[in-house]
This record gives structure tokens, C-alpha cells and sequence, in this order.
């Protein structure tokens, strides 16, 4: 299980120069995988992928009823860093008060500044 939590969390790909995949040994003392609890976590992972597959036809339909199209190929969304969002130096945020002042006087017809 800890072996598809990290291929998940790295885009279900592993490096070649990560494991050594002529190695067996190499490959499960590094994802530390269980010899013989196996069929118990090929059970859980049929079972959610059972699932996935279930709430995959009902959104296809869904999109199907509403006459929404599904693109062909998948969409390729970009990787947002991690991290805290950084705020907006002081300046920036009087910058944006007094442009939408502006746009404001000149929508509304009075043009003070």
C-alpha cells in the first residue's frame, strides 16, 4: 500500500535510476512490501477501483444528460507549488485601491482625479 501512496503522490511514475528493477529484493525492502497480506490489499484496491469506475459512469451520464462535451484527450493541468500563498507587498494593495478609484470616478462620470 505505501508503494501506490507514493507512486500517487509522484503522478504514478518511478525514475529508473530509483530501484534497481532487475532486483525483486531491491524493489521490496525499498516500498517495504508485505510478502503475504497481498491478497487482502488487492481486495481493498479492487474495491476502490470498483468505486471510481461506478462514479465515473455516473458523471459521464451526467455530462452525457447536459449536453456537455468531454474533450478527447486529457487535459494537461499545471503543478502548483506548495506552500503558504505570499502575501502582497503594502504597496501593491494602495496601487490596486487607487486604480479601481479610478476606473470607479471614470465609470460613474466623476473625474476628480
Amino acid at each position: 500500500m505505501e508503494f501506490i501512496s507514493w507512486l500517487s503522490k509522484n503522478n504514478y511514475t518511478v525514475l529508473s535510476t530509483s530501484i534497481k528493477w532487475y532486483s525483486w529484493k531491491q524493489f521490496f525492502s525499498k516500498y517495504r512490501l508485505p510478502l503475504f497480506s497481498i491478497p487482502s490489499q488487492t481486495a481493498d484496491l479492487q474495491s476502490q477501483l470498483q468505486h471510481i469506475e461506478k462514479t465515473a459512469d455516473l458523471v459521464h451520464a451526467d455530462l452525457n444528460s447536459h449536453n456537455i462535451p468531454i474533450p478527447p484527450e486529457s487535459i494537461k493541468y499545471a503543478k502548483v507549488p506548495v506552500g503558504d500563498p505570499a502575501a502582497p507587498p503594502p504597496e501593491a494593495i494602495h496601487d490596486l485601491l487607487r486604480r479601481g478609484t479610478i476606473i470607479q470616478q471614470h465609470l460613474t462620470g466623476h473625474n476628480l482625479v
